[in-house]
């Protein structure tokens, strides 16, 4: 039987494209999950679940019994800090909660950002694993949050978290809203109209 592998936050970028390198493979039953009530996303099955709520959490995690969880979902600094941290940090707490009194083994990935390092931490070229994080945004507090709880996880508890950090993510989504952006840059040093500039640069608000 293959593996049930969850992907919170399907339905972000990040979500949708993992979910596309991932659908069809014999080695892998997706499951996705969003707060919007249904998903284009290419899963199986598709649960709609608000993390912030603990409850809705170990709803989402007995019905999926996944062996592995994609954690993906989020909010960005386009959000109020009191959201951020709601969604971000409390959200993977619910989360971790309810997969530990799954009882049985789990692994979990949770995604990081180069926003945890801050002007300081990037300061000093290459930026290694070793440099000390110093975020400044609450969107960057709030990742650096999740990576020292994910960190902190005893060797001994039923979920085993792997921490990734990537930087910029690229998929031909993202480049066709890169494309515009470039013509908005164009268009503010030219001093053209530009009225939908806002609406088009930050596109889509989903987590991500």
């Amino acid at each position: 039987m293959p593996p049930r592998v969850l992907i919170t936050g399907v339905n972000g970028f990040s979500g949708r494209e993992l979910a596309m390198q991932l659908y069809g493979s014999a080695d892998a039953h997706l499951i996705g999950s969003d707060i919007a009530p249904e998903s284009r996303a290419a899963v199986a099955e598709y649960a709609a679940c608000d993390l912030t709520d603990r409850s809705a959490a170990e709803k989402l995690i007995a019905a999926a019994h996944p062996d592995l969880v994609h954690h993906l979902a989020g909010v960005n600094n386009f959000e109020p800090p009191d959201v951020i941290e709601r969604v971000n940090v409390g959200g993977f707490m619910n989360l971790c909660h309810a997969l530990r009194h799954a009882r049985r083994p789990v692994r979990m990935l949770t995604v990081g950002s180069a926003a945890e390092l801050g002007r300081r931490g990037v300061a000093r070229l290459p930026v290694t694993e070793g440099v000390p994080c110093h975020p400044e945004s609450p969107y960057g507090k709030s990742k650096s949050q999740v990576t020292q709880m994910a960190l902190a996880e005893p060797a001994g508890s039923p979920l085993a978290i792997i921490v990734a950090r990537p930087f910029n993510l690229i998929a031909p989504a993202w480049m066709r809203c890169t494309a515009r952006s470039v013509e908005l840059c164009a268009a503010i040093g030219a001093d053209r109209p530009r009225s939908h500039q806002c609406a088009a640069m930050r596109g889509p608000r989903h987590p991500a």
